[in-house]
């Protein structure tokens, strides 16, 4: 009997995005960038969908916006529309990038000998909730490939010497022009600065010890010997 893999669901029931287009943008603050952009977009005949910003300082601080926008057409007029929007850009020295959203992205989870990280990606894959096609796992141990691979994916073993370099070295032989996206899903090793800047801002942390204030392994166990005001402890994890 042949082994089934789990596949994911098909995306729940949504609006149609073959016209639908994101655009990410980072530059030092000033006033005018937000206007400029809009302007922009409704010259071009877009319809504004969705609209996010920040800034870390608006005293010479970068600014972040990310733009959901629908445009007719989209697939003839990206090329053309990434092309003017180069004006804007250079107006306010931004760094920024302008891609249709119907394209899912692709991730690589890297991942250490924990699973429960790792878990809660597949399942919300498998339940059609991650909108992203999960190229491949990585890890430094061969614990889960049993796991992984019944979902049908590619997983690959890559040992970790206290060099490193020969490890990274084939991570990036793996993942190089193949992903979008790098998840690292309690990976227990440091990357090198070398592999982060060749996935400048596409590599997301979810290792739990990032909660501010219950940091260093094992927190889901601090709380509880935490001092609270609060009549409810609530277990974060």
């Amino acid at each position: 009997m042949s082994q089934q893999h789990y596949q994911p669901q098909e995306v729940k029931r949504r609006e149609d995005k073959s016209n639908r287009a994101r655009m990410l943008i980072s530059c030092p603050d000033r006033a005018g960038i937000v206007a400029a952009v809009s302007q922009f977009l409704y010259e071009q005949g877009a319809n504004i969908v969705q609209s996010d910003q920040y800034t870390m300082d608006p005293e010479g601080g970068m600014f972040f916006m990310r733009i959901e926008f629908d445009l007719h057409d989209l697939a003839d007029r990206l090329s053309s529309l990434q092309e003017d929007f180069t004006r804007v850009a250079d107006r306010f020295t931004m760094r920024w990038s302008i891609y249709r959203a119907a394209r899912r992205k692709r991730i690589a989870i890297f991942v250490s000998k924990e699973d429960h990280c790792l878990l809660e990606l597949l399942w919300q894959w498998q339940a059609g909730d991650l909108d992203a096609e999960i190229s491949m796992v990585i890890s430094n141990h061969d614990d889960m490939r049993g796991l992984v691979e019944s979902f049908g994916i590619p997983y690959h073993h890559v040992p970790v010497t206290p060099d490193k370099a020969e490890a990274e070295r084939q991570q990036r032989e793996l993942t190089s022009g193949k992903v979008d996206l790098i998840v690292l899903a309690r990976y227990m090793q440091i990357i090198s600065p070398k592999f982060i800047e060749q996935f400048h801002n596409r590599i997301i942390n979810i290792h739990h010890s990032f909660l501010p204030a219950f940091v260093g392994g094992k927190p889901i166990n601090k709380p509880t010997t935490a001092v609270s005001s609060s009549s409810e402890l609530r277990r974060i994890t």
